[in-house]
Order: C-alpha cells, then sequence, then structure tokens
C-alpha cells in the first residue's frame, strides 16, 4: 500500500488531467485548494513558476485525492499573505417556503460562519460552496482549457437562477 500524502498548506500538487497534460494547484487552509491556470505537456517541478500564475478558482476538493496519491505533491512554499484569506462561497439549499426554489447564504470560510441578508449581484460570481469529487475538478480544469462550461457549473448557475426567480416574483429582487 502506499504512503498517505499528507495534506499541508502551501503544499503544491501536480493533477493528472488524463490526457497527457497536467494542472497544477496548491494547498490552502480549512481545506481548500487553489488551481492554477498552467497546463503543462508532461510533469512540470518547477514550483515557483506554478505559483507565479494566476489562479482559476479556489474550492474544496475530497482530501482522498491528495492523501491517496492521485494528485502529486511535487513540493511546498509558504503561502502568500493574499493565500491566507480564503474568499466568501455562496451556497444555495433547498429553500424553506417552496422546495422547488432555493435559498442562500454567503460562507465566510475564515471565520466558518454564514452570512444572511439582501441579495447582492456580487454573490453570483462567487464559488459555490461544497465539496468536490476530484474527477470533477478535473473534467473542470480540460472544460476551462476547451473552452466550454462545465457541467457542475452549469447546475450551479441553474440553481442560482431558479433563486434569483423566486426572489423576483417575491418582490424581493
Amino acid at each position: 500500500m502506499a504512503k498517505r500524502q499528507k495534506i499541508v498548506p502551501g503544499s503544491i500538487i501536480a493533477i493528472d488531467l488524463g490526457d497527457g497534460t497536467f494542472s497544477y494547484a496548491r494547498v490552502l487552509a480549512r481545506s481548500s485548494v487553489a488551481f492554477y491556470d498552467m497546463r503543462t505537456t508532461g510533469l512540470t517541478t518547477h514550483v515557483d513558476e506554478i505559483i507565479h500564475k494566476p489562479i482559476l478558482f479556489i474550492t474544496v476538493p475530497y482530501s482522498y485525492a491528495i492523501e491517496r496519491g492521485r494528485w502529486k505533491i511535487i513540493g511546498h512554499e509558504p503561502l502568500e499573505p493574499s493565500l491566507q484569506v480564503l474568499p466568501p462561497q455562496l451556497t444555495l439549499t433547498p429553500g424553506r417556503e417552496r422546495y422547488s426554489t432555493v435559498d442562500f447564504f454567503i460562507y465566510e470560510p475564515n471565520e466558518g460562519v454564514a452570512i444572511r441578508g439582501p441579495w447582492k449581484e456580487e454573490y453570483a460570481s462567487y464559488e459555490m460552496q461544497g465539496v468536490w469529487e476530484p474527477e470533477h475538478l478535473e473534467q473542470r480544469i480540460r472544460d476551462h482549457y476547451a473552452g466550454v462550461e462545465n457541467v457542475w457549473i452549469g447546475l450551479h448557475k441553474k440553481y442560482l437562477e431558479s433563486w434569483k426567480a423566486y426572489l423576483k416574483e417575491k418582490g424581493e429582487l
């Protein structure tokens, strides 16, 4: 049995996209991972190059992707201050008044609190809170580079539109 990899903030991971290319990410606090806008043909271990690329998104994968070695740790660099503060996330849940609608709150991962209040359009750009299967994240990255919408992101958008339509119907938007 392979030795488990230890998940430590600052670890740089390589993600085999299954098509001969690799993408890269970095472990952050609170189980979050920043996925970089970098894809290579073949594996690179140039950590300094990786950590200076823009970030595509920050989300939470199931830990086994790293622990069991599906995604390989290739290095470690202390987190810059900008990566020590996690961005807020949008959470959509089945609504209380009608099951066919959704309710929302903003999750503030640094404090571990949920914030409710009036809808602000900026919330639509927030990453959806959730834990992702590694193969879904790999597909999301492949879709990004193929220029197509990811099926899971599309589903999140439909939930969001359903919720906004409900708010509009109630006169709250």
